[in-house]
């Protein structure tokens, strides 16, 4: 298995690869050449160790960065070179039965995902978000620690909601949106756009 990213977030997920006796047999890869290790892991920095690595069968992978546009970009990049997207869900986190997920989501501890939510693909719920019922959430996305979406609200793919946000029961918010840390957010939100404050009004992203 290789984990992508040698920085905060993979800080995150080796506790959860620990727990389930997966850092046996796992490989990192980052881009940034000055990083050699992460713990008593050593680090690739070059695509072609990855190939090799995809290409000797060993090519599950989890991503260990946040932000959506990279998500996508690396996940588009490894799934090219042969990688096959795993899924990592902590213990802690609570799964109703009838949610739905997609494929490579990394579900940190302290989630909660209530009865007839839907969760797309490459999806990454940080510690201690709250998705309730029948919630749909695109591909891509990332919500930060503490955020909450409620009932019957749907995020669009690519889409970052910020920790503490709440999204208001049945409200959709649009593809590549970016909800600052906070906000509150009542009415729909179009695509491309960031909102912030209480309740969120429209921000430039400049």
């Amino acid at each position: 298995m290789l984990l992508v990213g040698a920085k905060g977030l993979a800080k995150q997920i080796l506790p959860i690869l620990r727990e389930k006796n997966l850092d046996s047999e796992f490989c990192v890869y980052d881009q940034n050449q000055e990083i050699k290790s992460f713990y008593e892991f050593a680090v690739f920095n070059r695509l072609e160790d990855v190939e090799k690595l995809f290409h000797s069968g060993n090519n599950d992978f989890i991503l260990g960065m946040g932000n959506p546009v990279v998500r996508k970009k690396v996940f588009d990049e490894l799934t090219r070179l042969g990688g096959k997207p795993f899924s990592l869900i902590s213990s802690s986190a609570i799964t109703n039965e009838d949610v739905l997920m997609g494929l490579g989501n990394t579900i940190l501890p302290g989630v909660i995902m209530e009865n007839g939510s839907q969760i797309g693909t490459m999806c990454l719920l940080n510690l201690r978000c709250l998705i309730c019922h029948d919630v749909q959430l695109g591909d891509f996305c990332e919500v930060a620690p503490g955020a909450i979406i409620l009932g019957e609200s749907k995020v669009g793919d690519g889409s970052f909601i910020g920790a503490g946000a709440i999204i208001n029961p049945g409200v959709r918010v649009g593809n590549n949106v970016v909800v600052a840390a906070g906000a509150v957010v009542i009415d729909d939100v179009p695509d491309n756009v960031m909102v912030a404050g209480v309740p969120a009004k429209f921000k430039s992203r400049g």
